[in-house]
């Protein structure tokens, strides 16, 4: 580890290779107690076999959307900055920055949630990613605001944990990811796996 921290933006590179498969063997780890099936620790490391890939880009594709997107959008503003600047409109360009910059919150937000469960998808179902973050997409979609409130509560109850000298979030970590996992299985457990 430490010589991996040495090496320039080599824990970064690192992290965007390994969250995918650690949280798609973290998700079939959950799924399976949710399920009432047997789940061992290998469960937990699942996402390290053939689905490797799959996991690594389903966890990196939001990111890189939402990333374009708020460049986008800052690429667009710029110009509208320059023209207000030599005007003398400082105001303007203070409404255009808020209002570019709350449009890409909620965007940002709003696929947030509706890609929130492609990951286990990915994992579960043998999805590729682009399939499941669509499926993920179109089924929150149905159910977006309820989908939204559960990662609002398990949000706070985990900064709840946190709060209490961080030894909290051990309880509260696992009860808020179980709560998503239950809701995964209520919204996505009847769909068959890709062979």
């Amino acid at each position: 580890i430490i010589a991996v921290n040495m090496i320039p933006y080599a824990n970064v590179v690192l992290a965007l290779l390994l969250n995918g498969p650690l949280m798609g063997g973290l998700w079939l780890f959950y799924i399976k107690k949710v399920r009432n099936q047997e789940a061992t620790v290998g469960d937990a490391f699942g996402g390290f076999g053939p689905r490797f890939w799959q996991l690594v880009l389903t966890q990196l594709m939001p990111g890189l959307i939402a990333g374009a997107f708020v460049l986008a959008l800052t690429l667009l503003a710029v110009p509208a900055f320059i023209v207000a600047g030599r005007g003398g409109g400082a105001p303007v360009s203070v409404a255009l920055f808020g209002s570019l910059a709350v449009i890409a919150f909620v965007v940002v937000i709003y696929f947030n949630v509706c890609w929130m469960f492609a990951l286990p998808l990915a994992a579960d179902k043998g999805l590729q990613f682009w399939p499941a973050l669509e499926l993920s997409r179109r089924v929150v979609m149905k159910h977006w605001w309820m989908t939204f409130g559960l990662v609002v509560v398990s949000g706070v109850l985990t900064l709840l944990g946190v709060l209490v000298c961080c030894v909290g979030v051990l309880v509260a970590g696992p009860v808020a990811f179980a709560m998503l996992n239950y809701h995964y299985q209520k919204v996505f457990g009847d769909l068959a796996p890709q062979s």
